[in-house]
C-alpha cells in the first residue's frame, strides 16, 4: 500500500444500526479506504459487517445512559494492525489503528469522539497527549465539539479555546473543510475536523451533504503528485561499452583550423550547434 492517494472518511453517525443501508450505497460511492464513525451507539452483542472492510470498533459494555463509541473501516487489503485504547483516556474516546505502508513509516489513524461535556475538557491535554505519544506521525479525525474561529467557526467556546490552546502549544495542525459540517436546533457549526501531528503533506478535507444524520461525513484526501513519486531509476554505466565509445572517431569531431578567421567561425558553428541541442 502506497500511503499517497489515500482517501480518509470520517462521520458522525448517531447510530449506525439504523442507517446501515445508506452508508453500505454511500461506501458503494466513494470506496473510501478508510472509514471513520463515531457515536456508533453500538454494543458487543450488535453485529456489523460491510464486504471488503475490516472492522474495528469500542463499544459500550455498560447500560448507563449517554451516546458514543467509535470504530474503523478499513479495507482489507490496506496492510495495518489494530492499536489498543489507552486505558483511562478520560474524555476522548477513539479507536485506533496503524498503518504501515511500503513508502512510509507507521502512520497511527483515529476516529475520535469527545462529548459535548465541558469537564471532559479540563483533562483534554492529557488525554490527547496519551494518543499522540503512542507514534511519531498521527491523524486523530473526527467530532470534536470544539468551535473555534481560527477552523471557520463563527466564534469561539469554551471547549474551542482549550482545543485551540493545545495544537499551538503541540505544534499540531488542524485540517477542517470550508463548510459547516453540524447541522442542528443551533446554527450550522464546523465541529469535525483532523487533527494532524508531524505530517506536512498537501490534503484536502471536505464537507460533503450526504447521509442522514445530523452530521455531514468529512473527506480527508492526500492526494497522488509529482511531488512524492519515486524518481526514475539511475542508469548504470558501462565502462567498457563507453570506452569503445570514446576509441571510435565518428562519435566526435574535431575542429581543423589553419588560420585565426577558420578557428573564430568553428568555434561559432560550434556555439550554434550547443544551443540548437539544448533548445530542441
Amino acid at each position: 500500500m502506497s500511503f499517497f492517494g489515500l482517501s480518509i472518511f470520517s462521520w458522525n453517525a448517531d447510530g449506525v444500526r439504523s442507517r446501515i443501508v445508506e452508508m453500505r450505497d454511500f461506501i458503494d460511492k466513494h470506496a473510501p479506504d478508510i472509514f471513520l464513525i463515531q457515536e456508533t451507539h453500538l454494543r458487543p452483542e450488535h453485529s456489523f459487517r460491510v464486504p471488503n472492510y475490516l472492522f474495528d470498533r469500542n463499544d459500550r459494555t455498560h447500560p448507563a445512559p449517554g451516546r458514543g463509541e467509535t470504530a474503523i473501516l478499513i479495507k482489507n487489503c490496506i496492510s495495518h494492525y489494530h492499536v489498543p485504547t489507552p486505558p483511562l483516556l478520560t474524555g476522548v474516546q477513539a479507536t485506533l489503528i496503524m498503518l504501515t505502508p511500503v513508502d512510509h513509516e507507521p502512520i497511527l489513524i483515529g476516529s475520535t469522539y469527545i462529548p459535548p461535556i465541558n469537564e471532559y475538557f479540563r483533562n483534554l491535554g492529557a488525554a490527547l497527549d496519551t494518543i499522540f505519544n503512542l507514534n511519531n506521525m498521527t491523524i486523530l479525525v473526527g467530532d470534536f465539539n470544539a468551535k473555534h474561529t481560527s477552523w471557520g467557526c463563527p466564534f469561539s467556546d469554551t471547549r474551542g479555546n482549550r482545543l485551540y490552546r493545545y495544537i499551538v502549544n503541540n505544534s499540531i495542525d488542524v485540517f477542517a473543510p470550508p463548510t459547516p459540517t453540524r447541522f442542528g436546533t443551533a446554527s450550522a457549526s464546523i465541529i469535525d475536523y483532523a487533527l494532524i501531528k508531524n505530517l506536512n503533506w498537501p490534503c484536502t478535507i471536505n464537507s460533503i451533504s450526504e447521509l442522514s444524520s445530523d452530521h455531514n461525513p468529512v473527506k480527508l484526501h492526500f492526494p497522488r503528485t509529482a511531488r512524492f513519486e519515486l524518481p526514475p531509476p539511475q542508469l548504470n554505466t558501462t565502462w567498457s561499452i563507453f570506452t569503445k565509445t570514446l576509441a571510435n572517431n565518428e562519435n566526435y569531431y574535431l575542429p581543423k583550423a589553419s588560420s585565426t578567421q577558420e578557428n573564430e567561425s568553428q568555434i561559432r558553428d560550434s556555439h550554434r550547434t550547443c544551443y540548437r541541442i539544448q533548445t530542441d
